[in-house]
């Protein structure tokens, strides 16, 4: 009965991804065919390309990155995802010319991302999923204030884009902005996390009971939901990853999940490595 009862819940999760609408993110198990790609228009595109080159253009068509596997008459090869977080190039007789060099990285579920500096990144396994929201949740009392950011920490994260489907670690959700694909993510003005799926049905993931709140990704893998005078908050999952790092929380057809931390990069903008950005994280995270 158990086995079934967890078939089940995958075949409803998968209904519910297959319907997302993303188009900068693929996720274990998707591929890329010839021609293919992921990307945001004003930023670039990663495509698997007709002579089997994987190559990532900038927003003017200049490629900044690619996998050295064109040529020999090759034709029609296919980018594979793996579930272990591994972007794979295979010949149309199965292959394997390139593969990400994140050797290490476990059994999971992955996203590898079109970010809005322009790189693709691996990000994962999925740390949490609004699938598990019955899980407990706890409100710590009287946190201390958490300092600003320092203006590199801004730069490097905070002042980083936004994508209207996904939120980066160190980037907020407040009363006047939401992330969306067929369902969305709010912060509410009554201190509300909220989840409204494509059918309409709206879901408290959580409340609080201050003013002003706001919704935070932190560098543990943690959604974090904090009045403005950090005296009350609750996160999800509620206990932090022990691994510090970059993560991203994604809408997936009608659900949100957490994938981190990030794994591999293709690191051609001259964004620090994920340590490198970790050592610049606020001493609020540190200290979790």
């Amino acid at each position: 009965m158990g086995i079934q009862r967890s078939l089940l819940l995958l075949w409803v999760m998968a209904l519910c991804w297959s319907s997302s609408t993303a188009y900068n993110v693929l996720f274990t198990g998707e591929t890329l065919a010839n021609q293919s790609s992921i990307g945001f228009p004003e930023k670039g595109s990663f495509v698997m390309q007709l002579d089997c080159n994987l190559v990532l253009y900038n927003e003017n068509g200049v490629p900044l990155f690619h996998t050295n596997t064109a040529g020999f008459g090759r034709r029609n090869c296919i980018l594979s995802f793996t579930n272990n977080g591994r972007l794979v190039v295979r010949t149309p007789a199965g292959r394997t010319l390139w593969q990400s060099p994140n050797f290490n990285s476990p059994i999971g579920d992955y996203a590898a991302v079109f970010r809005p500096d322009g790189d693709v990144a691996i990000y994962g396994p999925v740390v949490w999923s609004s699938f598990a929201r019955g899980e407990s949740m706890e409100t710590a009392q009287k946190q201390q204030q958490q300092p600003e950011a320092t203006g590199e920490v801004q730069e490097l994260l905070g002042n980083r884009p936004m994508y209207n489907n996904m939120l980066f670690s160190g980037q907020i959700l407040s009363g006047n902005r939401s992330i969306k694909d067929l369902s969305s993510l709010e912060v509410t003005n009554d201190c509300q996390l909220l989840l409204t799926v494509e059918s309409g049905l709206r879901i408290v993931l959580g409340g609080l009971k201050g003013e002003d709140c706001f919704a935070r990704l932190n560098f543990r893998g943690q959604l974090t939901l904090l009045d403005d005078t950090y005296a009350h908050k609750l996160a999800w999952p509620t206990t932090a990853n022990p691994t510090r790092g970059e993560y991203v929380l994604i809408l997936r057809g009608s659900a949100a999940l957490i994938y981190g931390p990030l794994a591999w990069s293709t690191n051609v903008r001259g964004v620090p490595n994920p340590q490198a950005i970790v050592n610049l994280m606020l001493p609020s995270d540190a200290k979790k």
